[in-house]
């Protein structure tokens, strides 16, 4: 949304995440729906290009839903290792993956 849209949501946002905020408000300046763009441009290559390709690489095949994978119960332990080790390359700590 532009900046100047949901204004309640985004100041309890910005009341907690002061520095995020101004980074996504930075983005959205001009053109606030590439931001979004951008977002899944980043989502898709950790996802498709670096864990997915990984799992396959292993001959797990996993199936994609948005920011999620299905794999087969026998490969989950391996999976959460490969996206754990991924997604804290990129974000410089390792999510709660459920």
């Amino acid at each position: 949304s532009k900046n100047g849209s949901y204004l309640q949501e985004k100041k309890i946002f910005k009341s907690v995440y002061p520095g995020i905020n101004a980074i996504i408000e930075s983005h959205k300046e001009k053109k606030h729906g590439d931001f979004s763009i951008k977002l899944t441009q980043i989502e898709s290559k950790i996802f498709i290009d670096e864990i997915c390709r990984e799992l396959v690489n292993l001959d797990i095949i996993p199936f994609t839903i948005h920011d999620s994978i299905l794999v087969h119960k026998n490969d989950k332990k391996k999976t959460l290792e490969i996206m754990q080790k991924v997604l804290k390359m990129h974000l410089g700590v390792a999510p709660i993956i459920s």
